[in-house]
Formats: C-alpha cells, sequence, structure tokens
C-alpha cells in the first residue's frame, strides 16, 4: 500500500470513529431526554446573573422575553438593564420550574435602584409597587371581580376587609409588579369582602316514625308510607370573603312543601317455624371434605360432607321445596327457595323425603345421605345461591 494511500486510511478510520462516537452521544441523549420525560422531570437551565443562580427554567425563552420586560419597564425610570444571562443545563422539576412571571421578579429583586412608583398599602403596610396610578387601580379593580364577577346585584356591598390606598413614593425596583403579578401578590394580603342578597331552596329531612304491626312476622320490616323531604324558599343575607361563604342571615323563609313522615313497620308476630329465619344452620353431620371454589379445573359451587349412608339432612332454613328428585350429575337431589333472595341445594341422596311445593321448616329432615348421581361416595354436596348465583356456604352455616 502507496503511503498517500496508507494516510488516506488513517484519516478515513478517524472520521468513521467521530461518527460512531457522535451517533453514540445522541443515542445517549435521546435515552436520557425519554427517562426525564417519562419520569415528570424535563431537562432545562439553570440561570445566572452575575453569578448568582436566580432560578430554573424549562424554556429559555421565558428568560429572554423576561429581560425585555424588565428592559422596558425599566426605560420609564431611565435606568436599563444590560447583564446577560449564563445557562448550565440541569434536570428540572415540574414544582421548581419557574414561570416567566417569576423570572420578572427574580431579575427585578438584582436590581438596588430605587425608583417613583405607586405602591399598594394594606393597613400601613407597603405590600408591592406597580408603575403607575392606573396600573395599580386596576390590579384592585381585578382583585375585587376575580372574586364577584357574575355575582353582583343592585344590593351588592364590595369592600376590602383592610384599609387599602395607593401611595405615591419611592420604592425598590424589586417591588414593582405588573398587574398581572400583582394579583397574585393580593391572594393571601388582601380579603374581598361582599355582601349580598341570596334566594335559594332548602330542603327539610323528614322525620321517621317506627310503628310494631302485629301482622309482620318478627325480622321483618316494611314502608308503610315512603318519606319525602320538604323544601323552604329563603331570602339570606350573605357574607363572602374571597369567595369562600363566612356568614349568612336569613332574612325570610316560606315553606313550598311540608316533609312527609316516612313510616317502617315492625313485624312482631311469631313467624311459623317454615319462614325462614335469614341464617343457616349445618345441613349434616360429618367431615368436611371438599371447600367451595376451584377444584379438579372448574368450579365447585357447594361445599362437601362426608357421612355413612342414610345419615339425616336437614334444612339449613325455612322455605318451600321447589325441587324434588333426579337430576342428572346431581342424582336425587332437594332445592329450596327461603323467600328472601336465597336458596339452598341437597344432592347425591340415597332418599328424598319431601314433596315440591311442601313447606318445611330449618332443621327439617328432607333427605338421607348417599352417592347417587355423580359421586365417589356417601356425602351431602350442599349449594347456597343467593339471587341464583352460588355463594360460598362454609361462612353462612351456624358451625
Amino acid at each position: 500500500m502507496s503511503e498517500s494511500n496508507k494516510q488516506f486510511y488513517r484519516i478515513f478510520k478517524k472520521v468513521k470513529d467521530y461518527i460512531a462516537y457522535g451517533l453514540l452521544t445522541i443515542g445517549i441523549m435521546v435515552v436520557v431526554t425519554a427517562s426525564v420525560n417519562a419520569s415528570g422531570y424535563r431537562l432545562g437551565s439553570e440561570i445566572l446573573i452575575d453569578g448568582e443562580t436566580i432560578g430554573l427554567v424549562v424554556n429559555r425563552d421565558y428568560v429572554h422575553a423576561a429581560i425585555e420586560q424588565v428592559s422596558e419597564e425599566l426605560y420609564e425610570h431611565n435606568l436599563s438593564f444590560e447583564r446577560e444571562p449564563v445557562f448550565i443545563g440541569r434536570v428540572v422539576s415540574p414544582s421548581a420550574a419557574m414561570t416567566q412571571e417569576d423570572v420578572r421578579n427574580a431579575i427585578m429583586s438584582t436590581i438596588d435602584n430605587f425608583v417613583e412608583g405607586y405602591a399598594l398599602v394594606v393597613d400601613g403596610e407597603p405590600i408591592l409597587a406597580l408603575v403607575s396610578e392606573e396600573a395599580a387601580e386596576l390590579a384592585l379593580e381585578n382583585h375585587k371581580n376575580r372574586y364577584v364577577a357574575g355575582n353582583i346585584s343592585n344590593d351588592s356591598i364590595i369592600e376590602f376587609d383592610a384599609e387599602v390606598e395607593i401611595s405615591n413614593q419611592f420604592v425598590p425596583v424589586s417591588s414593582l409588579r405588573t398587574v398581572e403579578g400583582a394579583l397574585l401578590a393580593l391572594e393571601p394580603a388582601l380579603g374581598v369582602r361582599h355582601t349580598f342578597v341570596k334566594q335559594y331552596v332548602e330542603e327539610i329531612p323528614y322525620e321517621v316514625e317506627r310503628v310494631n304491626d302485629y301482622q309482620l312476622y318478627r325480622g321483618r320490616t316494611a314502608v308503610g308510607q315512603a318519606g319525602q323531604r320538604g323544601e323552604d324558599a329563603i331570602i339570606a343575607r350573605v357574607v363572602q370573603v374571597n369567595g369562600v361563604e363566612v356568614h349568612s342571615d336569613i332574612l325570610e323563609r316560606t315553606t313550598l312543601r311540608q316533609p312527609t313522615t316516612r313510616i317502617e313497620r315492625i313485624g312482631q308476630a311469631e313467624p311459623p317455624p317454615t319462614i325462614a329465619h335469614g341464617r343457616f344452620i349445618r345441613p349434616a353431620a360429618g367431615t368436611l371434605t371438599s371447600r367451595f371454589g376451584r377444584r379438579w379445573g372448574r368450579m365447585h359451587n357447594g361445599i362437601d360432607i362426608a357421612g355413612p349412608v342414610g345419615t339425616y339432612i336437614r334444612a339449613a332454613d325455612g322455605g318451600i321445596v321447589t325441587f324434588s328428585g333426579w337430576d342428572g350429575g346431581f342424582g336425587n337431589i332437594v332445592r329450596i327457595n327461603h323467600e328472601n333472595g336465597y336458596s339452598t341445594w341437597y344432592a347425591h341422596n340415597s332418599a328424598n323425603l319431601v314433596r315440591v311445593g311442601e313447606r318445611v321448616a330449618q332443621g327439617q329432615v328432607i333427605a338421607r345421605m348417599g352417592s347417587t348421581g355423580s359421586s365417589t361416595g356417601s356425602h351431602l354436596h350442599f349449594e347456597v345461591r343467593r339471587n341464583g348465583v352460588p355463594v360460598d356456604p362454609w361462612p353462612l352455616i351456624n358451625r
């Protein structure tokens, strides 16, 4: 290889290395930027004026616009701002990122000059200043309007909750605010009291009366009369401070509708034994061999209680028999509707001892245990259904 070719190869290799390094750097920056944005943080800048940090921004345009704004304000006072900002790359959290108004205020705080301005004095204390009396009056007017706009009537009284005056004086440049910036400073410092007459309708709650009903079984209730809220028309003098109601005097109250008492009937009659008690007893003696839930890859909708063939099976609660006979894999099965949203199933019986339509009492023997249908041994398959949906019987029975 000639010397010129070798030199060309060395130059080509360096260029290739620089390109590879540049692509790697760009790739890293893309990954870092994506990671930072995903976390809510942003790539931004630290701002330095004369070597002093004044804050953080995610958009440098805010800084240049704020400097232009400051220069225009100072020009009116024959002052100028000639310092250049220095930016250092930083990762900025959302809570630390400054707005343009924040940057403007921070820059102004670096200026020590005093200028003629118009201070807003609250209870004798200057809290901020504006460049003109018109701007100060506009700031106060805007402060009032943001709390009462759209809610002003002929009898409205709008006033500040402190003594306020506009004072022409020399003020530090750092205290000067724009009208928008003044609103932020006024919010915690000066309350707007708005007194006005308000008309509204107020609901009156109904009373509840409970009466004994000797035609209704004990443990049961019924509504004898539905309750209905009443309504009053109210005229009141209301006081709000910064849009929040702090006081109200009712001037006039007119009843539009009297409330209707809700009457609840409480059952007192002794229920017959075949009426459901609302709780279940254990339907058979024996050993719990299988619980409610997934089993062998499918849902097991009840529990299994194993015992000798012929063991008594009892109704878990009172009700009416809706099925007694053979049902495929259940073998001999009894189903009881307890007339309260619940029903119970008793399967694989050697014998059913009740008929469809028969009313049974809690604890009454309804069948004998067996191994009919799809069964591997003598046991009771017991299910509880609430509104037709199987639920775990084990927590429901009194063990």
